[in-house]
């Protein structure tokens, strides 16, 4: 199912009324941005966060999936709780723990490059 208008617009609206989020339209999707830091993404008229080993339970433990395309799974992102984009502290707290997710990642990704 490709991205609908509506849940774009109000997707982008709920979260830069939160926080400074920039976007950019990407593979029929859209990719989010805080400080150039890309921490969710919008496909398929759901919203995913980027997630790290310290983060990841939470969405575990609410059941969330991890993002699927074309019949692959990807372990760094899980669908944010529905219930969390009608709280704006709890968004922001969210939003700032993917953004986190996404720092430790790529450390941990320049760490091994490194090696």
């Amino acid at each position: 199912m490709p991205l609908t208008k509506e849940v774009f617009d109000s997707t982008v609206a709920v979260l830069q009324g939160v926080r400074p989020v920039t976007w950019r339209k990407m593979f029929g999707g859209a990719g989010f941005y805080v400080d150039g830091v890309f921490f969710a993404l919008l496909d398929d008229d759901r919203l995913f966060f980027k997630v790290d080993d310290h983060s990841k339970g939470e969405y575990e433990e609410r059941g969330m999936e991890p993002w699927v395309w074309d019949g692959n799974v990807s372990d760094a992102y899980r669908e944010l709780p529905e219930e969390i984009m009608a709280s704006d502290e709890q968004l922001g707290l969210w939003i700032d723990e993917a953004v986190q997710a996404a720092i430790r990642r790529k450390s941990k990704t320049k760490t091994k490059k490194s090696k």
